[in-house]
């Protein structure tokens, strides 16, 4: 399964869970992207299933988050720097998963690990490991093929990581006259706190303080696409999935001049 880690301010993605290495690989030039300089050179080799031989640069130690929010867990983790043509950014390893005390399922494409506030989970991106597969493919072939994959790595900040997540547990309160005008807040709030946004929520919004548009230029002219034509099957579920909208009034028609 592959998950994403953030490292050194770095979101890491295309990192592997593969439960049976016996150390956590770094590649080199996901170590260079990121801009390491501490590196302990240590002198030996890796061996893989087929008995490949692959010299190790040295090991680092960093320290890794798993999970997000409530879910998160960073806890140091030694990796072993190797130079080799991959896919991947990083595999985390049974080290790593023993440190983690991890328990992972690959049918539900899902880890979970124990933390301070209970259990944290990290799921899988399927689409993110379709693409490391096609890319794994193409390793091997001329460097420009191996060059263009891409590496996703995205500097953040600490604080950055630390802005609020989506509350779990909320209640639906009524906004408006109408039976269907209903929204949902958190339960941790105060009464006051609670009294006043729904006080807030029950007024109108001037639009000098909050206005959603269109940001077109004046002189953009209008244009007219061109009728897409759909097969019959293709046809037949649109109708369904639109008429699930309109019937839940999440969309309704509108009709301009």
């Amino acid at each position: 399964m592959v998950i994403s880690v953030v490292a050194e301010d770095f979101r890491i993605e295309r990192v592997l869970i593969d439960q049976g290495s016996s150390t956590n690989i770094l590649y080199g030039f996901t170590y260079r992207r990121m801009g390491l300089l501490v590196l302990k050179e240590t002198p030996g080799c890796l061996y893989g299933f087929l008995r490949e031989r692959m010299p190790i640069r040295g090991i680092v130690k960093m320290d890794t988050i798993f999970g997000e929010g409530s879910n998160a867990r960073m806890i140091p983790m030694l990796y072993t720097v190797v130079e080799a043509e991959a896919s991947y950014n990083i595999i985390m390893g049974r080290p790593a998963l023993n440190r983690l005390k991890a328990i992972v399922s690959t049918y539900h494409l899902c880890m979970k690990y124990p933390t301070s506030e209970g259990v944290g989970s990290v799921w899988a991106n399927s689409n993110m490991a379709r693409r490391c597969y096609e890319d794994s493919l193409r390793v091997g072939q001329r460097m420009s093929a191996v060059n263009t994959l891409s590496l996703e790595l995205d500097p953040r900040s600490h604080d950055e990581r630390e802005r609020p997540h989506p509350m779990k547990k909320l209640k639906e309160i009524q906004i408006d006259l109408r039976e269907n005008q209903k929204t949902k807040i958190s339960t941790i709030m105060t009464k006051e706190q609670e009294a006043d946004l729904i006080r807030y929520l029950y007024s109108r919004i001037d639009p000098n303080f909050m206005n959603h548009r269109l940001s077109i230029a004046q002189d953009a002219r209008s244009v007219m696409q061109k009728k897409r034509k759909q097969g019959k099957e293709k046809r037949k579920a649109i109708k369904e999935e639109t008429s699930k909208l309109v019937t839940a009034r999440f969309i309704w028609e509108v009709r301009y001049p």
